[in-house]
């Protein structure tokens, strides 16, 4: 969307949510391969008319040597094949969170790689979650 949120204030932005997923590529795909799949088909079918407002597509950065050792360090192989995708919702995830499983399904089938990880999260304003009532 050309005159939509520009990416570095999509966190500021008041999105219904966000959906967080960690790809893995597949060992023997190139960085290109996969990029170009995303930008063509995967991205684009994901957010195709539906409330994805964006996705952003990220690489991990390594965990300080001083980080906790209780945290789990992937090799490095693993982390140079690791994508995050964070993308933003102007739909609670769980209206399109069928349009994630979708997208993992895609990516195995094409044999790219994987979903290792995807998670999805709502804003809340500390003292004011209407789900708190619901307890």
């Amino acid at each position: 969307d050309p005159d939509g949120v520009p990416p570095e204030l999509a966190l500021e932005h008041p999105y219904a949510g966000i959906a967080a997923m960690m790809i893995d590529r597949a060992a023997g795909v190139s960085d290109a391969e996969l990029s170009g799949w995303l930008k063509q088909t995967g991205l684009a079918s994901l957010q195709s008319g539906s409330p994805v407002a964006m996705t952003l597509c990220l690489r991990p950065q390594a965990l300080p040597d001083d980080a906790p050792a209780y945290v789990p360090r992937p090799s490095a192989e693993e982390h140079d094949r690791r994508y995050l995708l964070l993308s933003f919702l102007q739909a609670e995830p769980s209206a399109v969170w069928d349009r994630f499983a979708t997208l993992d399904r895609s990516l195995s089938a094409a044999g790219l790689g994987k979903i290792i990880y995807a998670a999805p999260f709502i804003p809340t304003v500390p003292g004011t979650d209407r789900y708190v009532d619901e307890l």
